[in-house]
């Protein structure tokens, strides 16, 4: 809606893991198309977003397929927080417009059925990406690649408090990944375990991903999620971007992500 798209361009985005101002949204360095920068799961939200998904689902896309939840067992809980035009105060975006701010999502969403030996290679600043349950096992491989701070890239008539986050010193998504890994996102570690023989690798990523807590999970081990030589994060998003075996469905989401 013209107040909820009024709402995000004129405020910042608090990126509380990070410790940072981000703009709501993005303006594409070549295109100058504007996307959504919200990054937007978490416990916290989890519910919200089934339920607008459900929404969506019954009354404009029937052809996105039943989930009967979104269960989201990262370690991050927060909700939409929002910053005022000036940084002076920051408050949760009210349940009714972050229901909408889903049904936006979830209605533009484009699906993909994965096949054997399939490649996607998509414009992580236009489009976000997730996925649907999917049978065990699941692999996750990513590389780390040059990071992007998208702080720079906010509309030319982004606020006060958007531009002066701009300045200010955050982690990289690279440093915020690996701190969820625990010890296993230790540099050093990654760089002796990176000279193991494959037979050496798999049960010492076991150890430090899996087993070993940080963000692994019990619901993890037990889909069997092993610990690989590109253990990494996608540089432009700090999220694991997901390769899935099988005929997995995974959906794209028109937002860019932190």
């Amino acid at each position: 809606s013209p107040e909820l798209r009024g709402l995000l361009r004129t405020h910042g985005w608090w990126v509380r893991h990070a410790g940072a101002t981000q703009p709501c949204l993005l303006s594409h360095p070549e295109t100058g198309c504007e996307s959504l920068q919200l990054y937007c799961f978490s416990r916290t939200l989890s519910a919200v977003a089934h339920q607008a998904y459900l929404e969506v689902r019954a009354s404009e896309r029937p052809d996105l397929p039943y989930v009967e939840s979104i269960p989201y067992d990262g370690p991050l809980d927060f909700p939409i927080t929002l910053v005022s035009p000036d940084g002076s105060r920051r408050f949760e975006l009210p349940r009714k417009q972050a229901l909408e701010f889903y049904r936006a999502i979830f209605s533009t969403t484009s699906l993909l059925f994965w096949q054997d030996s399939d490649i996607l290679l998509f414009d992580n600043l236009l489009y976000g990406h997730m996925r649907f349950p999917g049978p065990p096992p699941r692999k996750l491989h990513a590389i780390f690649a040059d990071e992007i701070d998208t702080r720079g890239w906010a509309p030319a008539d982004a606020p006060e408090c958007v531009r002066a986050g701009a300045l200010a010193r955050a982690p990289s998504s690279t440093e915020l990944v690996l701190a969820q890994a625990g010890a296993g996102g230790r540099v050093w570690l990654l760089r002796v375990l990176e000279c193991l023989p494959d037979c050496l690798f798999e049960p010492a990523g076991r150890l430090f991903w899996v087993d070993g807590g940080g963000y692994a999970t019990k619901k993890r081990r037990e889909e069997g999620v092993r610990g690989r030589r590109v253990m990494a994060a996608d540089g432009a998003g700090g999220q694991l971007a997901p390769a899935q075996e099988d005929n997995d469905q995974a959906e794209l989401l028109p937002m860019s992500k932190v």
